[in-house]
């Protein structure tokens, strides 16, 4: 016992030490600028990331889409002229969507697939910057900020198979509008699309659902969602814009029913991911419905957990995905474990009490 008494004693003191160490964030290779977007491919257990920097892991990737490999990052294929906004798989391929018009010198407009070797263009493209992809019935959807496809009119949203890029002949916009696309997801057997400046029956918008058949209006009229996730057969809208004074920046719909989910935001949400278990917001806000946040809250389907790993990031989140059992958090943060974790991080939510 003369023996033991001292060993726990040392024990108890480096128990504490050892438990804050496992609670924390761990860095993500050596990159030197913001991430802006993140991808997981899940059938190859594959990260992709795109933002603004210049090196990674010692390589020239400036204006390239960049993949973790596991223990570092290497770029995939040639540079983007301009911004990659979204990166999207879809029957194996990796597509890139953005306000680019060239990648790797050659013409790109918008839109972008990799087939593991190079970047290719997909059929003419479009006019303007690709904002959103999502598969519905095997089809893959573009939303964006564009109006045509080559010489053919296609106001902000595209239906893509293979080489071929066709408007939706059923979606109009309003007279003299210029109408767009932020965001799309697939909801129960339906599509789901943020827009602005499409008429359908009474409504305008901003969020529309399509059966497969035709397209309807929710009623929903908050101006300011972007951001669409669904999690445990609710629809999760999130942006900046206050509803009837008990919504703030974010609310969830069942279809029928609006939830205001505790208040929401004390400012706007700039993306959503399923993790863990969980919805994972983030934004500029730092409070989630009576929790202290850090640009960073998760949603359990009934109340508001905070992350409070994240304390002491100087900038915010702007982007976020689950890989390999763990959150991937991207961003322009620096000042995470003492400033050695910086813009690109993975975290454990198990340790999440």
């Amino acid at each position: 016992m003369k023996i033991l008494r001292p060993l726990l004693i040392v024990l108890s003191a480096l128990l504490p030490c050892a438990l804050a160490a496992q609670n924390e964030v761990v860095q993500m290779g050596a990159v030197d600028g913001e991430i802006l977007v993140l991808c997981t491919d899940s059938a190859k257990n594959v990260l992709y990331a795109y933002g603004d920097y210049e090196e990674a892991d010692g390589e020239k990737v400036k204006g390239k889409v960049i993949r973790w490999d596991g223990s570092k990052w290497e770029a995939v294929g040639e540079a983007f002229d301009q911004g990659v906004l979204v990166l999207y798989m879809h029957k194996g391929k990796l597509y890139a969507g953005g306000s680019f018009t060239k990648v790797g010198g050659a013409a790109a407009n918008h839109i972008a697939v990799w087939n593991g070797k190079s970047w290719s263009p997909v059929g003419r493209g479009f006019d303007n910057a690709v904002l959103t992809l999502s598969e519905y019935k095997g089809k893959l959807y573009a939303g964006g900020l564009f109006a045509k496809s080559g010489s053919e009119n296609m106001p902000g949203l595209a239906i893509i198979s293979g080489d071929t890029i066709a408007a939706d002949a059923q979606l109009k916009p309003r007279s003299g509008t210029q109408a767009y696309v932020s965001d799309l997801q697939k909801w129960q057997d339906k599509l789901v699309m943020l827009g602005i400046g499409y008429t359908i029956g009474k409504f305008t918008g901003p969020v529309y659902v399509f059966d497969g058949k035709s397209w309807s209006t929710s009623g929903l009229t908050s101006i300011g969602i972007n951001y669409m996730r669904v999690y445990k057969d609710r629809v999760y809208m999130g942006g900046e814009f206050i509803g009837d004074g008990s919504i703030k920046n974010i609310l969830s719909w069942d279809g029928k029913t609006i939830d205001n989910m505790q208040g929401g935001t004390a400012n706007r949400v700039m993306g959503m991911q399923v993790a863990g278990g969980k919805l994972i917001c983030f934004g500029d806000f730092n409070k989630a419905g009576d929790v202290r946040t850090w640009y960073l809250a998760a949603w359990n389907g009934s109340t508001w957990e905070a992350i409070p790993v994240f304390r002491g990031a100087t900038n915010p989140v702007r982007a976020i995905a689950w890989y390999d059992d763990k959150l991937i958090i991207g961003g322009k943060f620096k000042g995470l474990n003492k400033g050695t974790v910086k813009y690109v991080c993975g975290y454990d939510l198990k340790q999440q009490k």
